[in-house]
Order: structure tokens, then sequence, then C-alpha cells
């Protein structure tokens, strides 16, 4: 019976958003939302992304309280890997906003086997936080090639 009440509790807990599975809690007081949005190899060079050798671009827009993170990355197969929000964190102490982008593996036993082409996912990250925009945005790109950009406030 207890084993069921655990079950029953964790599948709660999951299915409500209360289980924080993966990236850390520090910051979330500060940060009201963030969305992660990947865009394929295909993506169409004049909206402004990086290539996956470049660095992220990060910009800050006051009026509507958001950072706003444009890059991209080598991810591994086309038909097995994806861009993954692995990270976001705020640091109130220091003012520092911290994103950690990286490659999943979206592979699965039922699949099959995986290319073996080297893909790259373009990846828009909008975070929009509660009070003021942070002081500081780290950016850590990990995949086949790591790329680190810090980028502060004008």
């Amino acid at each position: 019976m207890k084993r069921r009440v655990f079950l029953s509790v964790t599948a709660l807990a999951l299915g409500s958003g209360c289980l924080n599975i993966g990236g850390t809690a520090e910051g979330f007081d500060s940060i009201a939302d963030y969305e992660f949005t990947i865009y394929e190899s295909s993506f169409d060079r004049t909206t402004d992304f990086p290539g996956p050798t470049e660095q992220p671009i990060v910009s800050f827009k006051p009026e509507s309280k958001q950072v706003v993170v444009r890059g991209a990355l080598f991810v591994g197969s086309s038909t097995c890997n994806k861009a993954d929000l692995m990270d976001v964190s705020y640091s109130e102490t220091s003012q520092t906003l911290t994103v950690k982008v990286g490659s999943t593996d979206t592979s699965s036993w039922f699949s099959g086997s995986c290319t073996g082409d080297e893909s790259a996912d373009a990846y828009r990250l909008v975070v929009t936080m509660k009070e003021q925009l942070p002081t500081t945005v780290r950016v850590k790109q990990t995949g086949t090639s790591v790329k680190s950009v810090t980028v502060r406030r004008p």
C-alpha cells in the first residue's frame, strides 16, 4: 500500500510540474518564465542566428524584462540528437543569468539506428525576469564543441 501511495504522489508531482528534474532551482524566484525553441539545421540564416561555429548572441529587452539568447550548435546525428536546454539559473548575489545548452540523445530502441551525419540545430531562448534584467548573462554551449560567452548589459 505504501508503494502505491509513493507512486501516486510521485506521478502527481511530475504531472503538476512540482518536481524539478534537471536544471537548478537557484534564482527561480527571479525568473518569471522561459521559452526554448529549436530550429533544425535548415534554419533560415536571415533570421539573425549565428552559425554553429560562432558565438551565441545575447540581447536585452528592458521594456519586456526579457533576455534573448540565439545560437546554434552541432548536435550529432540528425535522426538521434537535438539541441536541449540543460540549465537556466539566476544568482541574485551577482545578478548573473547562467544558461547551458547542449545536445541530447533522442533515440530509442524503437527507432533503430542513427544516421552518421553531423547536424546542427539553431535555438532561441527567451527568459522573462520578474523584476529586473540581469547585469551579466553567461551562455555555455556543449555538444561536439564547447563555446562560452559572457555578456554584460549595457
